[in-house]
């Protein structure tokens, strides 16, 4: 929503579509220039659970002046993950093979 914040805890992920599930990221400005398409990172539900991997699709390129963060679009790695549509999480980036 315009002018707001985000507050501690509050989940920056929801997941939106079942065929094809990907997750809409908010992340802070100062992390964007260190994300790439291809990248892994982990997505751990709020409903509890181990974490599954996904890889980002697209980086967003403006940055929004109120809140000063950004969107990525991260898709699952695995065929058919247990979530749901409008589930929400946390996202961890620096995942290392």
């Amino acid at each position: 929503q315009e002018y707001s914040f985000l507050k501690t805890g509050e989940p920056v992920v929801e997941l939106t579509d079942k065929k094809k599930l990907y997750i809409d990221v908010i992340v802070p400005s100062e992390l964007v220039p260190t994300l790439r398409k291809g990248d892994e990172a982990l997505f751990v539900s709020d409903a509890g659970g181990d974490g599954v991997l996904v890889v980002i699709d697209r980086v967003g390129v403006a940055i929004d002046p109120v809140s000063q963060t950004s969107n990525l679009l991260a898709v699952f790695q695995s065929g058919d993950p247990l979530f749901s549509p409008g589930q929400s999480g946390r996202v961890v980036f620096g995942i290392e093979d």
